[in-house]
Protein backbone atom coordinates (compact mmCIF):
# COMPACT_ATOMS: atom_id res chain seq x y z
CA UNK A 1 0.00 0.00 0.00
CA UNK A 2 2.73 2.40 1.19
CA UNK A 3 4.57 1.47 -2.64
CA UNK A 4 1.35 2.69 -4.38
CA UNK A 5 1.30 5.55 -2.40
CA UNK A 6 4.72 6.76 -2.75
CA UNK A 7 4.47 6.04 -6.57
CA UNK A 8 0.95 8.35 -7.13
CA UNK A 9 2.98 10.77 -4.64
CA UNK A 10 6.38 10.68 -7.34
CA UNK A 11 3.55 11.00 -10.36
CA UNK A 12 1.90 13.61 -9.07
CA UNK A 13 4.81 15.64 -8.55
CA UNK A 14 6.42 15.14 -11.53
CA UNK A 15 3.12 16.15 -13.43
CA UNK A 16 2.79 19.18 -10.87
CA UNK A 17 6.47 20.40 -12.35
CA UNK A 18 5.59 19.98 -15.68
CA UNK A 19 2.07 21.97 -15.29
CA UNK A 20 4.04 24.96 -13.20
CA UNK A 21 6.85 25.21 -15.93
CA UNK A 22 4.00 25.15 -18.75
CA UNK A 23 1.63 27.94 -16.52
CA UNK A 24 5.03 29.94 -15.85
CA UNK A 25 5.94 29.37 -19.64
CA UNK A 26 2.16 30.84 -20.33
CA UNK A 27 2.19 33.52 -17.54
CA UNK A 28 5.70 35.17 -18.25
CA UNK A 29 6.34 37.82 -20.46
CA UNK A 30 7.63 36.58 -23.94
CA UNK A 31 11.49 38.59 -24.90
CA UNK A 32 12.99 37.63 -21.63
CA UNK A 33 15.10 34.61 -22.91
CA UNK A 34 14.05 30.84 -23.08
CA UNK A 35 14.18 28.58 -20.23
CA UNK A 36 17.82 27.36 -21.03
CA UNK A 37 19.52 31.10 -20.82
CA UNK A 38 17.48 31.51 -18.33
CA UNK A 39 19.20 28.49 -16.14
CA UNK A 40 22.50 29.67 -17.79
CA UNK A 41 22.20 33.15 -16.52
CA UNK A 42 21.15 32.59 -12.89
CA UNK A 43 24.22 29.91 -13.22
CA UNK A 44 26.26 32.66 -13.76
CA UNK A 45 24.77 34.64 -11.38
CA UNK A 46 25.57 31.62 -8.45
CA UNK A 47 28.95 31.78 -9.81
CA UNK A 48 30.44 35.27 -11.01
CA UNK A 49 33.74 35.12 -12.83
CA UNK A 50 32.99 31.68 -13.78
CA UNK A 51 35.42 30.45 -16.75
CA UNK A 52 33.99 29.44 -19.84
CA UNK A 53 35.99 26.32 -19.28
CA UNK A 54 34.11 25.78 -16.16
CA UNK A 55 30.45 26.79 -17.43
CA UNK A 56 31.28 24.24 -20.47
CA UNK A 57 32.05 21.16 -17.88
CA UNK A 58 28.70 22.04 -15.84
CA UNK A 59 26.54 22.20 -18.71
CA UNK A 60 27.89 19.18 -19.75
CA UNK A 61 28.98 20.76 -23.24
CA UNK A 62 31.31 21.21 -25.42
CA UNK A 63 33.69 23.99 -25.55
CA UNK A 64 32.90 25.75 -28.82
CA UNK A 65 29.12 24.95 -28.05
CA UNK A 66 29.61 26.66 -25.03
CA UNK A 67 31.12 29.49 -27.10
CA UNK A 68 28.19 29.81 -29.19
CA UNK A 69 25.76 29.79 -26.53
CA UNK A 70 27.70 32.80 -24.48
CA UNK A 71 27.54 34.25 -27.67
CA UNK A 72 24.40 34.83 -28.26
CA UNK A 73 23.99 36.03 -24.01
CA UNK A 74 26.48 38.50 -24.97
CA UNK A 75 24.65 39.71 -28.26
CA UNK A 76 21.58 39.78 -25.99
CA UNK A 77 23.47 42.48 -23.56
CA UNK A 78 23.40 39.65 -20.57
CA UNK A 79 26.71 38.38 -20.66
CA UNK A 80 30.00 40.17 -20.39
CA UNK A 81 33.17 38.30 -20.77
CA UNK A 82 36.40 39.52 -18.50
CA UNK A 83 39.68 38.77 -19.61
CA UNK A 84 42.78 37.88 -17.29
CA UNK A 85 45.60 40.44 -18.18
CA UNK A 86 47.67 37.68 -17.19
CA UNK A 87 46.41 35.52 -19.09
CA UNK A 88 44.19 36.53 -22.08
CA UNK A 89 43.20 32.48 -22.82
CA UNK A 90 40.97 32.96 -19.42
CA UNK A 91 37.46 34.01 -20.10
CA UNK A 92 35.29 34.93 -17.42
CA UNK A 93 31.98 35.07 -17.36
CA UNK A 94 29.57 37.83 -15.39
CA UNK A 95 26.05 38.99 -15.85
CA UNK A 96 25.40 42.73 -17.08
CA UNK A 97 23.11 44.87 -15.43
CA UNK A 98 20.93 44.23 -17.90
CA UNK A 99 21.49 40.77 -17.09
CA UNK A 100 20.60 40.70 -13.90
CA UNK A 101 17.37 43.20 -14.29
CA UNK A 102 16.08 40.65 -17.08
CA UNK A 103 16.96 37.46 -14.53
CA UNK A 104 15.08 39.64 -11.46
CA UNK A 105 12.16 40.14 -13.50
CA UNK A 106 11.25 37.05 -15.14
CA UNK A 107 12.09 35.65 -10.86
CA UNK A 108 9.32 37.97 -10.13
CA UNK A 109 6.60 36.92 -12.75
CA UNK A 110 7.14 33.59 -12.22
CA UNK A 111 6.64 34.31 -8.46
CA UNK A 112 3.27 36.07 -9.83
CA UNK A 113 2.11 32.98 -11.37
CA UNK A 114 2.75 30.74 -8.96
CA UNK A 115 1.05 32.72 -6.42
CA UNK A 116 -1.65 33.88 -8.51
CA UNK A 117 -2.25 30.00 -8.50
CA UNK A 118 -1.46 29.02 -4.96
CA UNK A 119 -4.06 31.82 -4.14
CA UNK A 120 -6.73 29.85 -5.04
CA UNK A 121 -6.29 27.51 -2.45
CA UNK A 122 -8.06 27.29 1.06
CA UNK A 123 -5.65 29.17 2.91
CA UNK A 124 -5.64 26.49 6.45
CA UNK A 125 -4.73 23.98 2.86
CA UNK A 126 -1.67 26.62 2.57
CA UNK A 127 -0.39 26.38 5.71
CA UNK A 128 -0.92 22.27 5.71
CA UNK A 129 1.10 22.81 2.30
CA UNK A 130 4.02 24.41 3.21
CA UNK A 131 4.27 22.60 6.25
CA UNK A 132 4.71 19.66 4.01
CA UNK A 133 7.13 21.18 1.19
CA UNK A 134 9.48 22.50 3.90
CA UNK A 135 9.59 18.67 5.10
CA UNK A 136 10.61 17.61 1.93
CA UNK A 137 12.94 20.80 1.08
CA UNK A 138 14.57 19.63 4.38
CA UNK A 139 14.95 15.96 3.73
CA UNK A 140 16.21 16.90 0.29
CA UNK A 141 18.84 19.53 1.37
CA UNK A 142 20.00 16.74 4.15
CA UNK A 143 20.67 13.92 1.65
CA UNK A 144 22.37 16.29 -0.64
CA UNK A 145 24.43 16.70 2.10
CA UNK A 146 25.14 13.12 2.63
CA UNK A 147 26.07 11.88 -0.97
Amino acid sequence: MEDNLATALVSLTLDISRSLRQEISHGCRKGVGNLLQLHALAFIEEHPGITMKAFSQALHVSSPSATTFIDRLVKAGWVKRLFNPKNRKLVLLSLTPMGKRMLSKNRAEKRAVIHGLISCIPSKDQRHLLQILNRLLNEIQRSSQIA
